[in-house]
């Protein structure tokens, strides 16, 4: 377990991660298992970041090139940020060398304060699919703490707004 998450750390890292974490806890009941990342994106010159855009570039595998059938897309008040976009659905996706896992998966796009182009995605996922309704409550309590801090510690505000 340890071996395949660094494995996916560098995975992560290589793809470019602002940062990544991850949890195995042993319950009574079994195993639960999650991992988040961070990333920066900029939109190219010329185009936006719209909901259609955003879903037909996450969680899409390249090989079949079609969506989860329980595909979600909604944008979402996160308070201190402002709205944000939102997509959920079960993918699967390459873990290791010749190893895909089915994964729940929550990627919500976060525009930076002052930015006409620029967001973070923050990508959690978790393999529990039995524990679909609360991994995505985890997911969202999770997200809802995000935050901009500026360079001398105060709080950012949303979008063209930076304090």
């Amino acid at each position: 377990m340890f071996r395949q998450g660094r494995a996916v750390t560098r995975a992560a890292r290589r793809h470019g991660a602002l940062l990544a974490a991850g949890t195995a806890t042993l319950y009574t009941d079994g195993l639960f298992m999650a991992y988040g990342m961070v990333f920066a994106v900029t939109t190219p010159a010329g185009q936006e970041l719209t909901l259609p855009v955003l879903s037909a570039q996450l969680g899409v595998p390249t090989a079949t090139g079609a969506a989860p059938r329980d595909r979600v897309i909604t944008s979402v008040d996160l308070p201190p940020v402002g709205k944000a976009a939102r997509v959920t659905g079960t993918e699967t996706t390459r873990l290791t060398g010749d190893i895909d896992v089915r994964l729940l998966t929550m990627h919500t796009t976060v525009p930076v304060p002052g930015s006409a182009d620029g967001f973070l995605v923050v990508t959690l996922a978790s393999p529990n699919l039995p524990l679909r309704e609360e991994v995505y409550d985890l997911f969202d309590a999770i997200t809802s703490t995000f935050r901009f801090v500026t360079a001398d510690g105060r709080q950012a505000g949303g979008r063209g707004t930076p304090r």
